[in-house]
């Protein structure tokens, strides 16, 4: 059987001193959602952490769940997730975790631990899709939602 994950991450505040920023993901077969995580929120963090968390949450409950032989396809709206896994991560990891100016990699930690989580899914492929795809508009929303709710808690 065949599975699609859809992977979101946003951060309301996104560059700023104080921010919120949340992650989910669906893991869904052509019968269910077989998997829905809403996330957690996170204070002073940035939107590219929080797209990193989606997949790296997702990967660790489909391991809970024995996912790992399924064939997955991944789609997400970030250019810096799926560009640092197929074309950026081979070229840091050769210039020990530079970048092509020199310079650390940043959220490296992060990366670390995705590309780790990824060598122990075989038949899995990930796609860059545009934020108006369906299964990325959900996974927007419910993001979106735990950051409106974390911010409601604070006033």
């Amino acid at each position: 059987m065949e599975y699609k994950l859809y992977c979101d991450g946003a951060c309301r505040g996104n560059q700023n001193d104080e921010n919120i920023g949340a992650w989910a993901y669906i893991f869904t077969n052509a019968e269910e959602i077989v998997l829905l995580k809403g996330g957690d929120t996170a204070y002073n963090t940035t939107n590219n952490k929080m797209e990193l968390m989606s997949l790296i949450a997702a990967l660790e409950a489909l391991i809970r769940q024995n996912y790992q032989k399924a064939n997955i396809n991944v789609y997400m709206d970030s250019e810096y997730v799926v560009k640092g896994i197929k074309e950026w991560s081979p070229n840091w990891i050769k210039k020990g975790w530079k970048n092509s100016k020199g310079k650390p990699v940043q959220n490296q930690m992060y990366w670390k631990e995705l590309l780790a989580l990824l060598e122990q899914f075989p038949n899995i492929t990930i796609s860059w899709v545009r934020r108006e795809d369906k299964g990325i508009t959900i996974v927007d929303k419910i993001a979106n939602i735990l950051i409106n709710k974390k911010e409601e808690e604070l006033l």
